[in-house]
């Protein structure tokens, strides 16, 4: 799963995602706009109707566990989620974007804008659907036993809308839930995103869900009224560079006084690990057809430095944002005691993973989905000088406290600083 990476610099091993290779990114892109493609030569031959019957199944069978209570074999969603996935890549050619739209994503203010051909790989993710579904899931009902209808607003949806749109069509598949109880409010920052998601609706036949789709920034988004359910995911691995904070401080103010937000909390942690055994050595036995789980051996191997942040709706609205004096943002996070009784520390590197808990009996722990994979910061150094140095590289020894900001400009992530130095 993860390559081992050695240098002479005295570095910790590290995982490798990608190899050496000129902007891996693009070429990854351009190569799934490639098969998208080449997916629509064999959908051209499918009658519309035909098309349009299993993409609603598809979607609609994401969720269906979900509300039904049934119990489904994770190979089982695998297999439900690729399905999905290649019959909404089907009705993502109908919207007929250009290839620098569907492959374009930047850094704006706040965070990256992924292109809407890296999104829609979202839908993928057997775990983060299944976690942010069930908890939403178990909202709407309880709102909706104290109301007769609820007002959805999801921002940075991308062009799938992957956390809500199946379970809507599952909603309608099952007859549990009608538009007349439910309305969204889908946004995005990204015109090729909207578009797609326009189509997507439309061909999954959930038009009288849908309020409106919004192309807008959710950081400056003023909602007209206020609502009931705040649904929002937008962050890597490690709580870094995407807008998700931002977002959720700009739209909290108009969510109702008994409406919720989910996640209801992220708790992002820092640790200490030995990176062979953290990134290499737990997973050679691990099956791809099981979600993966920390091994034991890596959980005892590990020193846990504690909680960096706890982000639910009050501490987000409570949290103050500091400006600096080149106009970069920042918010101040926890401050964390490295041990002084351990002689390891020079052969161990900074991880950084959120957890979340999506609502009631929804929680996405790490390693389960791309987002909570732990994010390792090879710019800590604790007793140990590396031998290629870098501008950004924090040393620090046993006992010392590492104080951490985080950044809310540009790429979003955690700074760590020795605390009172």
């Amino acid at each position: 799963m993860f390559a081992k990476t050695e240098d002479n610099s005295g570095r910790t091993p590290f995982p490798e995602h990608a190899a050496a290779e000129p902007d891996p990114i693009t070429q990854s892109l351009l190569n799934q706009s490639l098969r998208q493609q080449l997916m629509q030569l064999n959908s051209a031959e499918i009658p519309l109707s035909e098309r349009l019957q299993q993409l609603r199944q598809s979607f609609a069978s994401l969720t269906r566990h979900l509300i039904t209570g049934t119990q489904v074999a994770y190979k089982e969603l695998l297999q439900l989620h690729e399905q999905a996935y290649e019959q909404a890549m089907m009705s993502l050619q109908q919207a007929r974007l250009a290839e620098e739209v569907l492959t374009n994503q930047f850094v704006h203010a706040h965070g990256l804008v992924l292109s809407p051909l890296n999104c829609s790989r979202t839908i993928k993710d057997v775990s983060r659907i299944g976690a942010f579904g069930l908890g939403l899931h178990q909202l709407i009902g309880q709102q909706l036993e104290n109301q007769s209808s609820i007002h959805i607003l999801y921002p940075a949806c991308g062009p799938f809308a992957p956390l809500l749109l199946p379970l809507l069509s599952s909603y309608q598949a099952e007859g549990l839930y009608s538009a007349e109880q439910i309305q969204v409010t889908l946004i995005d920052i990204h015109s090729g995103a909207t578009q797609a998601l326009k189509q997507l609706v439309d061909d999954l036949g959930l038009q009288d869900f849908v309020r409106s789709v919004v192309t807008a920034d959710a950081c400056f988004y003023e909602p007209s009224a206020a609502v009931d359910i705040l649904l929002l995911e937008a962050s890597h691995h490690g709580f870094s560079r995407e807008a998700h904070f931002s977002i959720a401080k700009q739209l909290l103010p108009s969510l109702k006084p008994e409406g919720a937000m989910v996640p209801s909390r992220i708790t992002v942690k820092a640790a200490l690990v030995k990176g062979q055994q953290e990134f290499v050595e737990q997973w050679r036995e691990s099956n791809v057809d099981q979600p993966l789980q920390l091994s034991a051996d890596a959980l005892a191997d590990r020193i846990e430095l504690g909680d960096i942040w706890r982000l639910d709706r009050h501490s987000i609205l409570d949290t103050q944002v500091l400006t600096l004096a080149d106009g970069q943002q920042v918010a101040g996070c926890n401050t964390l005691a490295i041990p002084a009784d351990r002689d390891d520390l020079a052969q161990r590197v900074l991880v950084i993973y959120s957890e979340f808990d999506t609502f009631g009996d929804g929680r996405l722990d790490q390693y389960l989905s791309g987002i909570t994979h732990p994010r390792p910061d090879l710019s800590v150094c604790i007793d140990f000088v590396p031998r290629s140095s870098r501008p950004d590289d924090l040393l620090l020894k046993a006992g010392d406290s590492i104080a951490f900001f985080y950044r809310l400009t540009g790429l979003t992530g955690f700074m760590p600083l020795k605390a009172g130095g």
